[in-house]
């Protein structure tokens, strides 16, 4: 992947997301002329985020900056996105472009840093689903989207404790008030400094705990 002077190309980052050189991850839906919108999370985002994951890990153990600008997607997609994140053995920040909501919000909570910019919209919601199956099907799907639903508050419960605002509530608490949150807008949005104060993220770009880009490149 590298030209003459060992240096990562321009090429070689836009081809495959990844600078070995300096430890940096590109995390963006699959890109093609044939594409008439953006997919999202999708199984071609996972596995070559997995593969990128991977080639970082057995390089070394130092920190890893991931880029991720993406809209939500497929859960299970997603899953092996977070997991992928959450066994990493080097430390990994995340750094949250644009529109961080649905799956990538879920993606999002697997960083051990989690860095939003500063005009970053930040989203939670339940999922959709569809059933176009038997009534037995439809009974197990509904089962297990359920079983997801409670999976995705799990994991916003587990981080947003360790805010501030929920330090000394109960994680019955958190879940029942994010369970209300959800379903009395169905999307419930954010701006940056919000979703540090819920705990949906630990810092801002700019602020005096995330001062710049270079500074995460080397945390």
């Amino acid at each position: 992947m590298s030209n003459n002077n060992g240096r990562i190309s321009i090429a070689h980052i836009h081809d495959y997301g990844i600078n070995l050189n300096t430890r940096e991850v590109y995390l963006h839906s699959h890109i093609s002329d044939g594409e008439n919108e953006e997919p999202g999370v999708d199984y071609r985002m996972s596995v070559r985020f997995e593969k990128n994951m991977r080639a970082m890990n057995i390089c070394s153990k130092k920190h890893i900056l991931i880029h991720m600008h993406t809209i939500g997607g497929e859960w299970h997609d997603g899953m092996g996105i977070y997991d992928c994140i959450t066994f990493s053995r080097s430390p990994v920040t995340i750094l949250g472009y644009g529109h961080i909501g649905s799956m990538s919000s879920v993606i999002f909570q697997a960083a051990d840093k989690r860095v939003l910019m500063p005009n970053a919209e930040f989203m939670i919601h339940y999922g959709s689903m569809s059933v176009e199956s038997n009534s037995i099907s439809a009974k197990s799907a509904i089962e297990q989207n359920d079983k997801m639903n409670q999976r995705m508050l799990d994991i916003y419960c587990a981080k947003c404790k360790e805010s501030d605002r929920f330090s000394d509530w109960s994680e019955k608490k958190i879940k029942s008030f994010l369970d209300r949150r959800m379903k009395s807008s169905q999307e419930w949005y954010m701006n940056s400094e919000e979703a540090v104060e819920f705990g949906f993220a630990d810092s801002i770009l700019g602020d005096d705990n995330s001062p710049s880009i270079e500074e995460l490149s080397n945390v």
